[in-house]
């Protein structure tokens, strides 16, 4: 077995008479801001490099870009989500899949559902194994229809409670309100 260094900043960290790391309370951080840090590496190429896995722990893990959720996994729910406000209201849904602006936002506790593109199925609430691909507002009405398969922009936008439906195509299906 081989041996490894690792290092843990609690405090204030010294290098060469000057500090590298300082503890300002809770928030342990890099004083030389034109510095980059390098983990697994000695040559960190922008403010983060790291070489190897990153472990997230918790039963949802997160990465934030300005304080927007951006892409989260659930290992309880197996809810896999990537995009600003993509999947920001599942609280008990599972198995959904969201990637896009806005992709499901809505969803609670609807299960199941594959939404790809801005908007799409933004305001599904209840609705079940629903797939919804395609930018603009596709299956944009859709709050509690199950098993809808809405491919294109805008299809199946005025959908709210209908199932079993099929729309494939631009704005197909939208003269249909259910």
């Amino acid at each position: 077995t081989g041996t490894s260094t690792r290092w843990a900043a609690t405090s204030t960290l010294g290098f060469s008479g000057g500090s590298l790391f300082t503890d300002g309370g809770a928030t342990t951080y890099l004083t030389a801001v034109g510095d980059n840090l390098g983990i697994g590496t000695t040559s960190a190429s922008e403010k983060l490099t790291v070489n190897g896995n990153i472990n997230l722990l918790g039963n949802t893990a997160a990465l934030n870009w300005n304080g927007d959720r951006i892409l989260s996994a659930s290992t309880t729910l197996n809810n896999y989500i990537f995009g600003q406000y993509a999947g920001d209201s599942i609280t008990d849904g599972g198995n959904n899949i969201a990637i896009g602006y806005n992709a499901l936002t809505s969803v609670d506790t609807g299960s199941g559902n594959v939404s790809i593109g801005t908007n799409a199925g933004l305001n599904n609430t209840l609705g079940s194994d629903n797939v919804f691909i395609g930018g603009g507002f596709t299956g944009y009405s859709n709050t509690e229809g199950t098993d809808n398969i809405f491919i294109g922009y805008a299809a199946g936008g005025n959908n709210t409670t209908g199932s079993g439906n099929v729309m494939i195509g631009n704005s197909a299906g939208n003269a249909l309100v259910s």
